[in-house]
């Protein structure tokens, strides 16, 4: 067989098409290598919250009306609040030791935020890269059908992925911000608020008890708003219930 055979002569088209359908792999495999779903896990956020509701519950031990207002008028039908109060017990005479697991959980969830911020970063880069290869993929007019078709099935598959990736840098944004304000939240609680509530319960014993108890109450009913507030912050749509219940009660 003749090695001029039509059959063996390269097909330039052929290769035209296979460089069309390649265009824009390495902005994809930046984007593929980035692990957006762990960037995205709520779980430290989540555990700070907790840890602060048991330093907040333990604070509660020496105030038996707060507790029967968190178990609302029905929780109290079935003894809810005396569990609340052996529960608040218990958690007082570890209050040192909740205080050193929030701060853990704090610093954890200081770590995951900057990871975060790390991760949009590569994110925002990588779909910046892959939007430079969209722009230059616009099929020119003297292109044959094949690699046109090509062409506009490749820019399309850059698009769907740029939408894609767009939708889970928006989130991981809006969970950066949250994570920043729970912190924020966080500092305010440990930094200000236990303080100053230790300081007046301390004094509740004095000359002033009186005024120095209600002082603390105050200041344990801001640390109840706050963490209303770092709990809306994790889920906007469901509503803080214990907070409703005292509300009520």
């Amino acid at each position: 067989m003749s090695p001029h055979a039509p059959h063996d002569v390269p097909d330039p088209g052929a290769g035209r098409v296979g460089a069309a359908m390649a265009h824009g792999a390495a902005a994809l495999a930046a984007l593929d290598a980035i692990d957006v779903a762990a960037a995205l896990d709520a779980g430290a956020a989540a555990m700070l919250v907790e840890r602060l509701r048991a330093v907040h519950l333990a604070m509660r031990a020496d105030d038996p009306r707060a507790l029967r207002r968190k178990a609302g008028l029905l929780g109290r039908l079935f003894g809810r609040d005396l569990a609340l109060q052996a529960e608040a017990d218990a958690l007082a005479a570890r209050l040192g030791v909740l205080l050193r697991d929030a701060d853990r959980a704090a610093d954890a969830l200081a770590a995951h935020v900057d990871g975060q911020r790390a991760c949009l970063d590569r994110l925002e880069a990588a779909l910046d890269a892959l939007r430079r290869a969209a722009a230059d993929h616009r099929p020119p007019v003297d292109d044959d059908d094949a690699v046109r078709l090509a062409r506009e099935r490749r820019l399309q598959h850059l698009l769907d992925v740029d939408a894609a990736h767009a939708l889970g840098a928006r989130q991981l944004a809006l969970l950066h911000a949250q994570g920043l304000a729970l912190l924020a939240r966080y500092r305010n609680i440990r930094d200000v608020l236990v303080p100053a509530w230790r300081q007046r319960a301390l004094g509740a014993g004095t000359v002033d008890g009186v005024a120095q108890a209600a002082a603390a109450s105050a200041i344990e009913a801001d640390i109840a708003a706050e963490l209303a507030g770092m709990a809306a912050t994790l889920d906007p749509r469901r509503p803080d219930r214990s907070a409703d219940q005292e509300t009520a009660a």
